[in-house]
């Protein structure tokens, strides 16, 4: 058995068996459209039909535009955006001066894919209205949706966005992103972030994004906003004012760095800071304990200090800070961060061996200030044990032959230094291995 459907009096369509529902296309949106449905039976080629079902109805809606934005694009335009309408095939966006004013259309838009209109001419600092409808066309009839909602925005001139950072012990730098539009810039500051904000300095031009504050009180902390202008014809247009930074004017942490200096010494060293005339250098036995001063370096572009005196192979644990007088008071900067080191002989920088006969090598290395002497290991695999074939007793013996050695056999050697101390042997790092095959 068939289904035929009936809409407002004419037949629509004939359903295949089985089919329960059917969707009608070209509808006038806006419009409600009546249905009835009756089935029908074929028998010996006689249609045999039952009667009508009840009426129903359905009015086709034309989907809103969505979620509608109007946002400001700059001193004198707004940009609008909304969501897709799914059967539009444009959109008309219409404008008013107040909510429940009069409403102009000032744009039609003939694509489906546009779902975004930027509104220049505008007047700097007014609100402005706006909503939007989609429309398609019904056999040659443009038929629209409803409004989408209202939405409003002012046009304004972009803001900015600004950082304060330490500069100097008197000094504070600020620095901020550019307004597309601007003509310059306005910094203000404060002694609170809510106290009484006073301009200190104006910028004329778009293309500087820094200042630099001077003459400040040490450790006195300052809040800084900007706002960008732009001038027309005479007049100036100004942003709102950038998020409240702050910063304060200190001496700024010296960066340090320690390593061996010899087998009893350290080699202390910091990046030099500006505005120090000195700097102190602490040192403990371990991490978290007791630091004590042990030097005050008293010029400002002296950046190391050479610590002697220390245990072989013992850590050291060192921080620094600056200082400065102001008046006649003295001011620091916040300690280093810790760093450490250990105390060791230096190992020989470079080995090489050379050919001497079929039977022997020549083994030298550079040498150590500090050694009482060196010894040499070898082996016949990279890998392999490597045993000691000879101790030198000066520091300044940088070479040794080593004979009875195999012919078309390849040695290893590496060499160490080591220095006597109160009797008792202290032993640099191995160098690399070199070999060579005779």
């Amino acid at each position: 058995m068939k289904n035929t459907v009936k809409r407002n009096a004419f037949e629509t369509g004939c359903l295949t068996p089985g089919a329960l529902s059917v969707t009608i296309d070209f509808l006038e949106p806006g419009v409600t459209h009546y249905f009835k449905v009756k089935s029908y039976r074929v028998v010996d080629g006689e249609q045999i039909e039952s009667q009508h079902s009840q009426t129903v109805s359905a009015k086709p809606v034309f989907k809103v535009p969505t979620s509608p934005k109007a946002i400001s694009a700059g001193y004198k335009s707004v940009k609008l955006t909304w969501g897709p309408s799914p059967d539009a095939v444009g959109y008309e966006i219409f404008r008013a001066d107040s909510s429940t004013g009069t409403y102009t259309r000032i744009a039609t838009l003939d694509y489906p894919q546009s779902l975004s209109y930027t509104n220049g001419g505008l007047q700097t600092g007014k609100k402005y209205y706006y909503k939007v409808r989609a429309y398609q066309y019904q056999y040659s009839k443009k038929v629209y949706s409803s409004f989408s909602t209202i939405v409003s925005a002012i046009p304004v001139l972009a803001g900015t966005s600004s950082k304060a950072a330490l500069a100097g012990y008197d000094r504070v730098r600020i620095t901020w992103t550019k307004s597309p539009e601007a003509t310059g810039y306005e910094i203000y500051r404060a002694d609170s972030s809510t106290g009484t904000y006073r301009k200190v300095t104006t910028t004329t031009n778009n293309s500087t994004f820094s200042y630099t504050n001077s003459g400040l009180s040490y450790g006195k902390k300052y809040y800084y906003k900007i706002r960008s202008y732009k001038t027309v014809s005479g007049k100036t247009n100004y942003s709102s004012y950038s998020s409240v930074t702050s910063a304060a004017p200190v001496l700024p942490v010296p960066a340090a760095k320690a390593a061996s200096a010899g087998y009893n010494s350290i080699k202390v060293s910091w990046g030099l800071v500006s505005g120090a005339q000195g700097f102190e250098v602490y040192r403990a036995t371990s991490k978290t304990g007791t630091y004590s001063k042990i030097k005050t370096i008293t010029n400002g572009s002296t950046g190391s200090y050479i610590n002697g005196s220390l245990a072989t192979g013992k850590t050291y644990y060192y921080k620094v800070r600056a200082y400065r007088t102001i008046g006649s008071k003295k001011v620091y900067s916040s300690f280093s961060g810790i760093v450490s080191a250990i105390p060791v002989l230096a190992t020989p920088a470079k080995i090489t061996l050379g050919k001497v006969s079929s039977t022997s090598l020549k083994v030298s290395w550079s040498k150590v200030n500090e050694a009482s002497g060196y010894e040499i290991y070898r082996s016949t695999s990279q890998t392999g044990t490597y045993t000691k074939v000879k101790a030198i007793t000066s520091g300044s013996t940088v070479s040794f032959t080593n004979t009875s050695l195999a012919k078309g056999k390849t040695y290893y050697y590496k060499v160490r230094s080591y220095k006597v101390v109160n009797g008792k042997k202290h032993y640099s790092s191995f160098t690399k291995t070199a070999y060579y095959k005779l």
